[in-house]
């Protein structure tokens, strides 16, 4: 399994939240499948040139979330859609995470319909590279 993580040194985003950001995204275009297992912590911090805690981070934030499981022997594994599926909680952390670019866009001038469109735009942008 190869794995195409680009890194932004010079971003204000710290590195762990890039690396899982990657990995979701891989996950959503389906580059990343159920059951397929990750490099080990030691592997992709070597390959990143990073240091171990920071992909270790990163791999138990995705854990947190249900997107990995991490086992002694086979290390972090994709875990199937039923373990991440959204609920109830996650709609809310979603609204309260959109809640400040929504608040920033009302302030530019931008109508809802081009907050919606930007959205949609976004959300079908990762359906088409996933094959939809």
């Amino acid at each position: 399994m190869v794995i195409f993580i680009k890194i932004d040194m010079t971003s204000e985003v710290p590195i762990y939240e890039q690396i899982k950001q990657r990995i979701i995204e891989g996950i959503a275009r389906r580059e990343l499948e159920a059951g397929e297992s990750l490099p080990s912590v030691r592997a992709l911090a070597a390959d990143l040139s990073v240091n171990m805690h920071t992909i270790s981070k990163a791999y138990g934030q995705l854990k947190e979330k249900g997107f990995l499981s991490v086992h002694r022997n086979l290390g972090a594994v994709v875990n199937p859609p039923s373990e991440y599926a959204a609920d109830r909680d996650y709609l809310d952390t979603l609204a309260l995470a959109l809640r400040p670019y929504a608040t920033e866009a009302l302030c530019k001038g931008i109508k809802a319909g081009e907050w919606l469109s930007v959205c949609n735009e976004a959300y079908e942008e990762l359906l088409k590279k996933r094959g939809f």
